[in-house]
């Protein structure tokens, strides 16, 4: 379901500020006809699908019976949350940025306020999915609501001129979403297969601490996408490519700080959450430092989609989890969690680095700029420095407290240094932007463009 709704948003993405930006109006409606018609009535069918089947799979893939029960409830919320994944698209090509609230904020909230209510009638694992499902239910309406009031402006829906392009783009897409997926959580599937308990619970926190900084591609991603669909819809190729290394040199200055702290404080950050946990700093070390080649060039996957090279993007990443997995099978037993670690990071490296490669030849897009190395050199500078200092202080919380205000300190002085303070400056302006955006309603996804390059 994750895949069909992942499928439906990159859909949306990819052809509604298409058809915006080249003033065709009725063509734009249709996708977004053909996205709401697909939500409710494929996700109904896969609804019905899990729902009818919810006892084999609880048995025979999860050799668990009674989560038949807990699937059957998550089924009915399938359609719904299609039907708001289309919603939140919607948003994100017309200039807004609503979804980051309601994704990363409303839902949360919804379902931590439901689960005491569920607990409080002994609602177990059932009344855990009804939360969950209702967490999706309860904004359906006031989100269906916003999405009409910005859609106002379309005129009636042309659906069969767009109707193929549209039916195998979301095929393609539903197919890399799944192996994005797979690729995220491959490792830590592995690692619990191999290792004990214990090193899977070390790892798993090592391994969601460094996908905190990529959360960063997330802000950026939502004004980037719909401007580099409506460029290359336009022919502006040229402004397409000095978007994408501006994009890229903000998304490097704001990361770069959070991965340097998280690298050169490691084991203390590992340790804040139990003694037993410091044995993943070197884990977490290695994780991040893939990181920062996945978000130095993360938004080029995004540049081959919205240019109808999705293929090229599902091929790359089928390939990287194959690779992947067989270093993981390999490393494991032999390294444990920094095998594991390895062949993550060989991941976050080998993709990001080939779709790069492609997209420079067949695009003629790079994410490199003159000013792209200094916000790196600012945070080794500041990482070495601050590492050495926690080593001086008590373990844990002193560690924290001093080594992570010293860091943000020196890196700020390193950029300014560095000549960069201006560019920093923009990148903040450029999140402020895009925070300031979440509520206002546009017509032009060009509007949401980053500021002209220089």
């Amino acid at each position: 379901e994750m895949s069909f709704t992942g499928g439906l948003i990159r859909t949306v993405m990819r052809y509604l500020p298409h058809h915006v930006a080249r003033d065709e109006k009725e063509h734009a409606a249709g996708v977004l006809r053909l996205a709401a018609w697909a939500a409710w009535l494929g996700g109904g069918v896969l609804a019905l699908i899990i729902f009818l089947a919810a006892d084999p799979i609880a048995s025979s893939l999860l050799d668990q019976p009674e989560a038949a029960q807990p699937l059957r409830v998550l089924a009915v919320a399938m359609p719904i949350a299609a039907a708001s994944g289309v919603a939140c698209a919607t948003a994100r090509s017309l200039g807004s940025i609503m979804f980051i609230v309601y994704q990363f904020v409303f839902l949360p909230l919804a379902f931590v306020a439901l689960v005491p209510l569920v607990r409080a009638f002994g609602g177990g694992a059932t009344g855990l999915s009804w939360a969950f499902a209702a967490s999706y239910m309860l904004p359906l309406l006031p989100l269906l609501t916003y999405q009409r009031r910005l859609t106002r402006f379309l005129p009636r829906p042309e659906v069969r001129p767009v109707a193929r392009a549209a039916a195998g783009f979301f095929g393609t897409a539903c197919l890399v979403w799944l192996a994005e997926y797979v690729s995220r959580n491959v490792d830590i599937l592995m690692v619990g297969r191999l290792l004990t308990t214990s090193d899977t619970g070390v790892y798993t926190v090592a391994q969601r601490i460094s996908t905190l900084p990529p959360m960063v591609l997330v802000a950026f991603n939502a004004f980037f996408s719909p401007t580099v669909s409506a460029l290359y819809a336009t022919g502006r190729l040229d402004e397409l490519r000095a978007t994408f290394r501006r994009a890229s040199l903000w998304i490097m200055i704001v990361s770069a700080p959070v991965l340097g702290i998280l690298m050169s404080l490691a084991t203390p950050v590992m340790a804040f959450f139990g003694r037993e946990f410091s044995g993943g700093a070197l884990a977490l070390w290695i994780l991040c430092l893939g990181q920062f080649v996945n978000v130095g060039v993360g938004l080029i996957s995004v540049v081959l989609t919205m240019v109808d090279r999705q293929r090229t993007v599902l091929a790359c990443n089928v390939a990287g989890l194959v690779v992947s997995a067989a270093l993981c099978l390999l490393l494991i037993p032999r390294y444990g969690i920094i095998g594991a670690a390895f062949g993550t990071t060989t991941l976050q490296v080998v993709v990001p680095a080939t779709l790069s490669l492609l997209a420079h030849r067949s695009v003629g897009v790079s994410p490199f700029s003159p000013s792209y190395p200094k916000p790196l050199l600012a945070a080794l500078v500041a990482g070495l420095a601050t590492h050495y200092l926690a080593a001086c202080l008590p373990p844990v919380l002193p560690q924290l407290l001093v080594g992570i205000p010293v860091f943000v300190g020196l890196y700020a002085a390193g950029m300014v240094a560095l000549g960069e303070k201006e560019e920093a400056l923009r990148a903040i302006r450029a999140l402020r932007e895009a925070a300031r955006r979440r509520r206002q309603v546009t017509t032009d996804p060009l509007g949401a463009t980053l500021d002209p390059p220089e």
